[in-house]
């Protein structure tokens, strides 16, 4: 489960709306915002709170798209040369 469904999962109670693969684009897209807007208020408050830089902020987020980058790399093998 990706890390923005566990922060949901948390936040109410437990109940994820499992909707990976959604009927409706637009919802989709809606989620999606609202993670980006989650997941831009968490990145404040922690470089507010720890006094980190922006530098260390952005290393932060590329080592943890280098987990989401590896995730796919395994379960849909993007990299393969045709």
């Amino acid at each position: 489960m990706g890390l923005y469904l566990d922060v949901i999962a948390r936040e109410y109670g437990g109940e994820v709306f499992d909707k990976y693969s959604m009927t409706n684009p637009d919802q989709k897209t809606i989620l999606i915002e609202q993670a980006y807007e989650e997941l831009k208020g968490i990145c404040t408050k922690f470089q507010d709170e720890s006094g980190a830089t922006d530098m260390e902020v952005k290393t932060l987020l590329r080592e943890l798209a280098r987990v989401y980058e590896k995730d796919i790399d395994d379960n849909y093998d993007i990299d393969r040369e045709v």
